[in-house]
């Protein structure tokens, strides 16, 4: 996070092809901070991730941060 690599980040891949929603998949990412997925089938994909660090300065319990790509295969 905030530039450097994020080891051991959840990160969900899924979408939808010909109306119909594809199974979510799971993968988890390396030390480089890189997680791979095989995209099998053409259709609207997406790839999301949410990273939470609990924070003890603030008047808040934890900080998140949200990301999601959205793409078409054909």
């Amino acid at each position: 996070m905030d530039g450097r690599p994020t080891a051991n980040q959840l990160v969900i891949a899924g979408g939808e092809t010909g109306g119909r929603a594809m199974p979510e998949v799971r993968a988890r990412s390396d030390t480089a901070g890189i997680a791979r997925f095989v995209l099998n089938r053409a259709g609207k994909w997406y790839v999301k991730f949410i990273h939470m660090v609990p924070v003890s300065h603030d008047t808040v319990n934890y900080e998140s941060k949200w990301a999601t790509l959205t793409f078409e295969v054909r």
